[in-house]
């Protein structure tokens, strides 16, 4: 399998690139820096698929990128603006897109299970607590907006997001849900990055070769 890299200069770029290498997966990287190789320039443009942990604003470029040589894309990136999101949806039409704020299995079981209490218990008020290091920039998080979304689309019900920016924590998501007599609570801690860079390397395997459209999910 060969995967494009975009964001390679980044952390969560870097660590791809490592865990591609220890998998023996070939790769290459690009970034939207300036000085640094950006996808329109890397000398071999076919892959399998593409991994984007870059910044929203590269966004455009990916898109376009990946239209051209008609190449799957997984987009990691978070922080992206209603437009940018629209981009994304029209982009899907003719290409296979993985788009999820969180690509760690741990937090698509969680989203699974959320899913399902919202459904089992449509009357229990919903809250979501995220934490995340004091650097985090979107507030409240990509993972804590999936979430709020799918149980929201799930029971009817408004779900409130409380969001905490604490250290160098790298991200805990709690859910509870509370009716008449009980409280159900179901929460994903990150303790390793590692858990993001297998989850975008999965969601690659899974996306290439699908047909076009906009997938958030292994499972789809």
């Amino acid at each position: 399998m060969k995967i494009i890299v975009n964001g390679a200069a980044g952390r969560m770029g870097r660590l791809v690139m490592e865990r591609c290498a220890e998998l023996g997966i070939k790769a290459q990287g690009a970034d939207v820096a300036e000085g640094l190789t950006r996808l329109n320039a890397l000398a071999d443009k076919k892959a399998d698929a593409i991994i984007d942990f870059s910044r929203p604003e590269a966004l455009e470029e990916l898109l376009f990128f990946a239209a051209v040589n008609a190449t799957p894309t997984v987009i990691a990136t978070t922080g992206h603006t209603e437009r940018q999101i629209k981009l994304i949806k029209r982009a899907s039409r003719d290409l296979p897109i993985f788009y999820s704020p969180n690509v760690s299995c741990g937090v698509a079981l969680l989203k699974e299970c959320a899913r399902l209490a919202a459904k089992r218990l449509p009357a229990a008020d919903a809250g979501i607590t995220e934490t995340h290091r004091k650097g985090k920039i979107d507030r409240p998080s990509g993972t804590a907006l999936m979430l709020k979304s799918a149980i929201e689309r799930e029971s009817g019900r408004q779900v409130e997001v409380v969001s905490m920016r604490l250290g160098d924590v790298f991200g805990v998501h709690e859910i509870v849900f509370a009716s008449q007599g009980e409280i159900i609570t179901l929460k994903h801690e990150a303790t390793d990055r590692r858990i993001f860079a297998d989850g975008a390397i999965k969601a690659a395997r899974f996306i290439a070769g699908k047909k076009a459209g906009l997938y958030e999910s292994y499972t789809e």
